[in-house]
């Protein structure tokens, strides 16, 4: 017996390497995978909010809000790669690095459990840059057009950062209010044939419109259809 047992405790020290060795991986992997996410976000970003992209985009309307929702989305995987990076530093990293994650996440967490802050952050940055006077006054001002789109940045970071704390039905209502808001939008633009911007001619929010009420319909079926597939698994 005596001898099983030192058999069985030789053993021990070799499975815990085996599954230190499983694991470690994986943890090196999520650094690689959000890292290159976030490094990869950043200079999407910078492509498309500086020259010569951003000369050629601002050219007509419709690419100007592209670059807008573009920016949004690559700000979105910026933050959420960040909040990941920031739960394996917490719980792997050492020294000031851990202690540095763990109190960030914290503060996130008592700031903003639900990310509803997030979420009204955002609509508030993209309803006050796409009201008229100061849409305008981006596209002609070069320093405007800068705070614009850091504002643009900073409200899709908010919302990836926060998206962890978001329930189902935190996500597939904002998501749900913002498509629904661009197609009403859209619709008017196209109905009432509205001159909203008026740096740009008329027929590019005709165009504008119509790419909007064809992008935003297949949209909400998705996200609906998305959502019904959750709440059946």
């Amino acid at each position: 017996m005596a001898a099983l047992d030192r058999r069985e405790e030789g053993r021990r020290p070799h499975g815990s390497a085996m599954k230190e060795s499983v694991t470690e991986p994986s943890e090196a992997g999520g650094y690689e995978i959000w890292g290159g996410l976030l490094g990869l976000s950043g200079v999407a970003i910078l492509a498309f909010l500086l020259p010569p992209l951003d000369t050629i985009l601002e050219g007509h309307e419709a690419l100007h809000h592209l670059q807008h929702a573009v920016t949004f989305l690559f700000s979105f995987v910026a933050g959420l790669s960040l909040y990941r990076l920031l739960q394996i530093s917490s719980g792997k990293a050492s020294g000031w690095l851990e202690r540095t994650s763990q109190t960030l996440l914290v503060i996130q967490h008592r700031a903003d459990p639900r990310g509803i802050f997030a979420i009204l952050f955002a609509a508030t940055i993209v309803a006050f840059w796409h009201i008229p006077y100061f849409f305008n006054l981006a596209v002609v001002d070069h320093l405007v057009h800068i705070v614009e789109h850091l504002c643009f940045a900073l409200a899709g970071g908010a919302v990836g950062f926060a998206l962890h704390s978001m329930g189902r039905w935190t996500r597939l209502g904002s998501l749900l209010v913002a498509e629904l808001s661009m197609l009403l939008f859209a619709v008017f633009l196209v109905v009432f044939q509205l001159h909203v911007y008026q740096v740009y001619p008329r027929e590019h929010e005709f165009v504008f419109g119509i790419g909007m009420i064809y992008t935003m319909m297949p949209l909400m079926v998705y996200t609906v259809y998305r959502f019904l597939v959750e709440q059946v698994s």
